[in-house]
């Protein structure tokens, strides 16, 4: 193992294996296929079996890091509830006044901007969640493969 790259060396060609790519597909039947090619060579599979634990099992990080990322989530989602909140009240206190006034238009362009504001903010409310979500597969999916290694 090289860095993130499993490599294997035959006659005249080598096999280089990329194993943060390796992990992300969560295939099984890769595994299964890659285990069999190497099933002869001990010293790789005892490689293999200390990436895993190393970089991607070490329970205590992949903790930090779910929990750093639930309360992203739910800090910015408190923001969004907020920028919601607050442009109900603008929106009532817009109804005061004429349509087209210099201060119904003025209202109208910050209930834009903060509506811009919350597009943002849910956007990134999403890739975060997507982000927690993939943690947890490729971990599922690592104890599967340790499981295997067994």
């Amino acid at each position: 193992i090289d860095g993130n790259k499993l490599i294997f060396c035959y006659e005249n060609r080598k096999m280089v294996i990329n194993l943060d790519e390796f992990v992300s597909c969560r295939s099984m039947k890769k595994v299964k296929m890659l285990l069999k090619q190497i099933s002869n060579l001990d010293d790789i599979i005892n490689e293999l079996k200390v990436w895993i634990n190393e970089h991607v099992l070490s329970s205590v990080d992949y903790k930090i890091q779910q929990c750093e990322l639930n309360d992203e989530i739910e800090e910015l989602t408190d923001r969004v509830s907020k920028v919601n909140k607050e442009i109900d009240n603008l929106r009532r206190d817009r109804a005061a006044f004429k349509t087209n006034s210099p201060k119904y238009l003025e209202i109208n362009v910050h209930i834009r901007k903060l509506r811009e504001y919350r597009v943002e903010k849910n956007r990134i409310i999403k890739s975060k969640k997507q982000k927690l979500k993939n943690n947890e597969k490729d971990r599922t999916f690592l104890l599967k493969v340790q499981d295997l290694l067994k």
